[in-house]
C-alpha cells in the first residue's frame, strides 16, 4: 500500500490575535480585524481558508485550460461566502470563474467538472478527520 505524503507547517502565537503561519520556505501573518481585537496585520482564518479553495480551484482550471489550448491569461476567479447565523461556521461558499473570452465554451462543464474535484473542494466536501491534542511546548 503506498502511503500518502503528510504535510505540516508551524504556527506562533504573536500576542492579541496575530500568528504567524510557517510552512516549506514561506511564512505569512494571520490576523483580525481592529474592530475583533487584532490590528489587521494579516487575513483573517476565514479569508485564508476561502483563499485556499479559490486557489486550489484555479490551479486544476488554469492547469486544465493550458492542456485544452483555453486561454487563461486574466482568467479570475470570485470568492465570498456566507456565515451561519446559528452556528460558529460558513454556511456558504461561492466561487465564480470569469474566463477571458468565449475559448472556453466547448468545455463549459468540462471546466466545472475539473474545479469540484480540486484537493481543498474534496477534502471540504469528504468530512475529513480531524484530530485536535494538547501537547508540551516544543523546545526550539
Amino acid at each position: 500500500m503506498e502511503v500518502k505524503r503528510r504535510l505540516a507547517m508551524k504556527i506562533i502565537y504573536n500576542g492579541k490575535k496575530e500568528f504567524t503561519v510557517n510552512v516549506r520556505n514561506h511564512s505569512f501573518t494571520v490576523d483580525q480585524p481592529v474592530d475583533n481585537g487584532g490590528e489587521n496585520k494579516g487575513p483573517t482564518p476565514p479569508e485564508i481558508f476561502a483563499a485556499s479553495l479559490g486557489t486550489c480551484i484555479g490551479v486544476y482550471v488554469a492547469s486544465y485550460c493550458n492542456t485544452k489550448g483555453i486561454k487563461t491569461e486574466g482568467l479570475m476567479f470570485d470568492v465570498d461566502w456566507k456565515f451561519s447565523e446559528e452556528h460558529e461556521k460558513i454556511e456558504e461558499i461561492s466561487v465564480k470563474i470569469f474566463m477571458p473570452d468565449e475559448s472556453y465554451k466547448a468545455r463549459e462543464k468540462a471546466i466545472l467538472r475539473v474545479a469540484e474535484h480540486c484537493l481543498i473542494h474534496n477534502t471540504i466536501t469528504g468530512n475529513p478527520k480531524i484530530d485536535l491534542s494538547i501537547n508540551k511546548k516544543q523546545e526550539a
